[in-house]
Formats: structure tokens, C-alpha cells, sequence
């Protein structure tokens, strides 16, 4: 690997090689801080950190991509199999958790609406003796509530039983 030691241009920033009188950007001359080395065009990568496999893990599978694809990619960039099967375990544990808490709350919600549309019912029949202009309002939260609360319901239980499965994004 051949590297040739880079500097930095007190003008604008850039890197230029340290061979350089002056910074090619901006025609500034070169100082005498190093930055980091100059790769040649045929230098290999290194490895990826561990943060930045976690990351990259964490959020490709919280937005469902397919773990084998995300397991190869980073294969590829040369991390550890080991390091990307654990991390990956634990992402998709993760996963699922998120979308089991997701999923009881959507049931607790759908619960209260339920709850709220049948006390609007009964508000219309008690309170106003039945239907007329003053308790349209109600009579129509007593029906949409409901609806939506059984929708709810059923979205919570599903996330419950299979946690994170037919979902297209990264949160519910």
C-alpha cells in the first residue's frame, strides 16, 4: 500500500499531498500539519468500526430490510461474520420489542376509543333522549370511535402475535 503523507490548506481546508507546493483548490501554500495519509487509488479499505456496524444494523433492520442482504453487505466491507451475526441477533430482537410495545399501546388506545364511543352512545340515549340536531356530535363519535378502536385493537393484537412482520417502516 503506498501512501504519501496529506496536508492540510490553511485557506480553504482541502487536502492536497504533501509534494504539493500549493493547495490545487485554492492556490494557498501547504502547511506542515498532517492530517492522515494519502491512499493511492489501489489501496484497500479498512475494516468498518464496530460503531458504524452497529448503526448500520440497527437501522436497516428496523426498517425491515432482509437481515441476509444486510449480513452480506457488511461482509463485503469487511467486517467480522461473528460480530455482524451477534449484532444482528440483537437488532432483530430489538425489533420485535419495539413492535410488541408498539403493539400494546395500539391495543390500550383502541380500548379507550372503544370505551368512548360506547359512553357517546350512551350520552345520546340518556342525556338527550335521543337523536336530534343537539346530539348528532355524539351520535357520530359513537360510531366512528368505536370503528376506529376495533381497527386499533386488531393492529395491536397483530404486532403483539407477529412482532415487526408486513411492516414497511421503521415505526408504527
Amino acid at each position: 500500500m503506498s501512501t504519501t503523507a496529506a496536508v492540510t490548506c490553511p485557506n480553504c481546508g482541502g487536502i492536497m499531498r504533501r509534494d504539493r507546493r500549493a493547495c490545487p483548490g485554492c492556490g494557498a501554500a501547504r502547511t506542515t500539519t498532517v492530517i492522515r495519509p494519502f491512499e493511492s487509488p489501489g489501496a484497500t479499505t479498512p475494516a468498518p468500526r464496530r460503531e458504524d456496524i452497529t448503526i448500520e444494523i440497527q437501522s436497516r433492520v428496523m426498517w425491515g430490510d432482509d437481515p441476509d442482504g444486510i449480513r452480506n453487505d457488511l461482509l463485503k466491507q469487511g467486517a467480522r461474520p461473528t460480530e455482524v451475526d451477534a449484532l444482528l441477533r440483537s437488532a432483530l430482537l430489538h425489533r420485535r420489542e419495539v413492535y410488541r410495545a408498539l403493539g400494546r399501546k395500539n391495543a390500550i388506545v383502541g380500548s379507550a376509543l372503544l370505551a368512548g364511543g360506547g359512553a357517546a352512545m350512551l350520552s345520546v340515549g340518556i342525556f338527550f333522549g335521543g337523536v336530534d340536531s343537539s346530539s348528532i356530535g355524539f351520535l357520530v363519535a359513537g360510531i366512528a370511535l368505536p370503528v376506529a378502536g376495533i381497527l386499533l385493537i386488531a393492529k395491536g393484537i397483530r404486532r403483539i402475535r407477529r412482532p415487526g412482520e408486513g411492516e414497511t417502516t421503521a415505526h408504527g
